[in-house]
């Protein structure tokens, strides 16, 4: 089992019991905290990609939709 297969399960097992309801509330502050922290990326892991391309599409409509507005003689705040 790889280092990254240890820190998923045990982000499962720390999300699991934060899941009970008996669980205080500087418990589940302190679990969520450590499941943060262990969700950082390891050493030599690139940054996630995930939503990148949505939120590039996006950017290049609302700067279309922008130069449009422009061209039209509307004001841009």
């Amino acid at each position: 089992m790889t280092a990254e297969d240890h820190r998923t399960r045990l982000i499962g097992q720390i999300a699991g019991i934060l899941r009970d309801d008996c669980v205080p509330a500087e418990a589940r502050d302190a679990g969520l905290t450590f499941i943060a922290w262990l969700a950082r990326r390891m050493p030599g892991e690139g940054p996630s990609q995930a939503g990148v391309c949505e939120m590039k599409l996006r950017a290049r409509q609302q700067d279309a939709g922008c130069r449009t507005a422009r061209l039209l003689g509307f004001r841009i705040r």
